[in-house]
């Protein structure tokens, strides 16, 4: 990628106290997405303090994407057997140089996703179950 394409997302405020994160081209091109949804959710990458720079950033970017595995995972262990039987992740491997949405990158090097899902799927796995306080 050109030195141009490290700039990483602008974090603009909008009035309703979300952030909106507005990549650069090259990243647009690429099929970027946010970790943040104006209006519905809260930018994810900023949880972790302010991004310094791109390293800083892609490392706060693997953090939210093992927190949203993890939980994809323990909400469905949360009802196994009693609801669900099984789960499919859609996507393994993004084609194109992405952040999210990947257990391994376009070098085959495994991502947080990976790990976030070996870690939720373990054989004896505790967790809090946010809808009742009981843990599980």
């Amino acid at each position: 990628m050109p030195s141009e394409g490290w700039q990483i997302p602008l974090f603009k405020k909008v009035s309703n106290g979300y952030v909106e994160e507005v990549p650069n081209p090259i990243w647009k091109y690429h099929k970027y997405i946010p970790y943040s949804k104006p209006t519905k959710v809260h930018d994810q990458i900023q949880l972790y303090g302010a991004v310094k720079d791109l390293d800083d950033f892609c490392l706060k970017a693997q953090l939210a994407n093992f927190i949203q595995y993890r939980a994809l995972l323990e909400g469905w262990t949360s009802r196994m057997w009693s609801k669900y039987t099984g789960v499919l992740i859609w996507k393994t491997q993004n084609p194109w140089t992405g952040l999210r949405g990947q257990f391994y990158d376009h070098l085959h090097d495994q991502t947080a996703g990976f790990y976030a899902c070996r870690c939720a799927a373990e054989p004896i796995h505790v967790q809090l179950n946010l809808a009742t306080y009981f843990i599980e």
